[in-house]
């Protein structure tokens, strides 16, 4: 798996957080999931930081990066999101699709099965 897709589930986990349509128990579920994906979600950030920094001294007065070094800052980027990751064994939590839209449900299908 790679390392941006957990970070989309991540975030597409807070989106589905006030949906009506799951219960008490599921939403337990989705919690224990989000608290599985976050280390990976604070490495991210440690990362994305540590990268911001490296690139802080190629900006100008306004705090843009142009040239070389912003390609090479988006590279760095791209290649950490593009990490593979081997996730521990989870089980996925089982719900309804009702109230998620299509890309939602797109971007969390290797995180939770769907049912009608």
């Amino acid at each position: 798996m790679k390392q941006y897709e957990i970070i989309n589930a991540y975030n597409a986990l807070t989106s589905i957080a006030e949906n009506q349509n799951i219960n008490d128990d599921q939403q337990w579920e989705l919690f224990k999931l989000r608290k599985f994906l976050r280390p990976h979600v604070e490495f991210q950030q440690e990362r994305e930081k540590l990268i911001s920094e490296k690139y802080e001294k190629f900006a100008d007065e306004e705090g843009k990066i142009s040239g070389k070094p912003y390609n090479d800052y988006l590279i760095e980027l791209r290649d950490l999101g593009n990490m593979d990751i081997e996730l521990d064994e989870f089980t996925k939590p089982v719900l309804s699709h009702k109230g998620i839209n299509f890309l939602t449900m797109e971007t969390l299908e290797n995180f939770i099965e769907f049912q009608n």
